[in-house]
């Protein structure tokens, strides 16, 4: 799964539980900050941790 298609999972998700859009703008923001971050796809940084 690579970065762009977590961060469309985690928005789908977030309308799915009826977040606030604080929240979703929050939290998408966030996840965005933590990829560009670590500069790897984040399932490689999950293998890696396990």
């Amino acid at each position: 799964m690579s970065n762009e298609e977590i961060l469309i999972k985690l928005k789908e998700d977030m309308e799915m539980r009826a977040f606030s859009h604080y929240t979703k703008d929050s939290c998408y923001r966030k996840a965005k900050d933590i990829i560009k971050y670590f500069n790897k796809t984040m399932e490689n940084n999950n293998r890696r941790n396990r």
